[in-house]
């Protein structure tokens, strides 16, 4: 729900760079994680990352804060449990953390 989120955090490697998403593109960050599709619950990537990875810390306006990450657009971690990613939506998620780093 966009009225319970405080703040949203974005972190990427590579750059190894953290911003805090402003109220835009916080707004467009919780469409495009609300559109991630994720399968088979307790997928885990293995020990090698192939491609970038990106996390989406959502910070609510109670204090409580949930991590989403995508790792090469094939893996997510969504609170800790890892799903495959349904390829194409975590690749919009990546060109727009990507297009949010680049541009600043």
């Amino acid at each position: 729900n966009p009225e319970e989120i405080e703040e949203i955090r974005l972190f990427a490697v590579p750059p190894e760079q953290t911003v805090v998403l402003g109220p835009e593109d916080a707004a467009q960050a919780a469409a495009l994680l609300r559109g991630l599709r994720a399968y088979q619950p307790g997928y885990r990537l293995g020990d090698s990352l192939c491609g970038q990875y990106i996390a989406f810390t959502i910070v609510k306006t109670d204090g409580s804060e949930i991590e989403v990450s995508n790792t090469g657009n094939v893996a997510l971690t969504i609170g800790g449990t890892g799903y495959r990613a349904e390829y194409n939506s975590a690749e919009a998620l990546n060109a727009f953390a990507n297009h949010v780093l680049y541009s600043r």
